[in-house]
């Protein structure tokens, strides 16, 4: 990056071009429509046709940035490449790309009416799609042998992972498909409309930061599967930017949350900061002969949920009796 480059409205790039290199234009929060490409084109700004690669944070945080289109020799978006910028209002990636990187749209503007994937894209990093409150769907083309879509969810192609719920979806409710065994890291985060999620009873993993920032949540079951709410697998070990590396607990911010109710013989594994900025009042519930809970106890305790009640414990009977720390 060059100083003062936050200053800057107009770029112009030169037909030919094969790759914009990491950090390129990072953090220029003044270029704005028309400012990319050899020459305007009605309306948006356009990268030259020849560009293969665009490199990790090279446009992060461009928050005017407007491109109409990216370009057709694409193949691959890097990490966090195209991160927070909010006016970005692409609809579609183009045929030929093969890899989109960690947070690489993570807080733009894409996918107002849905977004088009195509069926070359093999690799999509985790958080790409994260906390883009305009994307209403997702739209995998026919051929896929990578990822798959379903009511506009995004999954892998066999409908086992589900990963990413599109934030700009309306529905107050959601039903996990009976064939999905994990939910990815930050599948649903600050997906703010929906109220109440049902998880499958096949269901095993729950990544890290999941339900982050659901603000509307009320109430949520954790199957008797799930052995870990704070899975991490394909999120990087360490991160030079704020992205989907630094996520919270799975339901962090969830400020609507009023129960949680865990159905496990067995604690899963829990993670720091697990009901961060929830409600203090929320209850949550276990089984009356369940294992390892105590350290829900004390990460409930420790977020700042109040200490009586923090437990209803579940009897065999199915009835609910209080309990205290």
């Amino acid at each position: 990056t060059v100083s003062g480059m936050e200053r800057w409205t107009r770029v112009v790039l030169p037909e030919g071009l094969e790759e914009i290199g990491a950090y390129a234009f990072s953090g220029a929060t003044a270029l704005t429509v028309g400012a990319v490409g050899p020459a305007p084109r009605s309306g948006a700004g356009a990268l030259p046709d020849t560009v293969a690669v665009i490199g990790d944070l090279a446009f992060w945080q461009c928050g005017a940035l407007t491109l109409d289109r990216l370009p057709p020799a694409l193949r691959e978006v890097g990490d966090s490449a195209f991160g927070d910028c909010a006016a970005l209002a692409l609809t579609a990636l183009p045929q030929g790309l093969e890899r989109v990187g960690e947070s690489a749209f993570a807080g733009s503007g894409i996918g107002a009416g849905g977004l088009d994937l195509p069926a070359s894209l093999t690799e999509i990093g985790a958080g790409a799609f994260a906390s883009i409150p305009s994307l209403t769907g997702f739209r995998v083309a026919a051929g896929n042998p990578a990822y798959a879509s379903r009511d506009g969810v995004l999954f892998d192609a066999g409908l086992t992972t589900l990963l990413n719920y599109p934030c700009g979806s309306t529905g107050s409710a959601y039903t996990v498909p009976d064939s999905v065994t994990a939910l990815a890291p930050t599948a649903f985060v600050a997906c703010s409309s929906l109220e109440e999620v049902t998880l499958p009873q096949g269901l095993t993993i729950i990544g890290k930061g999941a339900f982050a920032a659901c603000t509307a949540l009320k109430r949520i079951t954790i199957p008797a599967g799930v052995s870990s709410l704070v899975d991490v697998t394909g999120l990087p070990s360490d991160s030079e930017y704020e992205g989907v590396g630094q996520v919270t607990g799975t339901f962090a911010g969830c400020t609507s949350l009023e129960e949680v109710r865990f159905l496990g013989p067995v604690c899963p594994t829990l993670g720091k900061n697990l009901f961060q900025e929830c409600p203090s009042t929320m209850v949550l519930i276990y089984p009356e002969d369940g294992t390892g809970y105590e350290a829900l106890a004390d990460q409930a305790a420790e977020d700042g949920i109040a200490s009586e009640p923090v437990v209803q414990v579940v009897l065999k009977s199915l009835t609910l009796s209080a309990g205290t720390l």
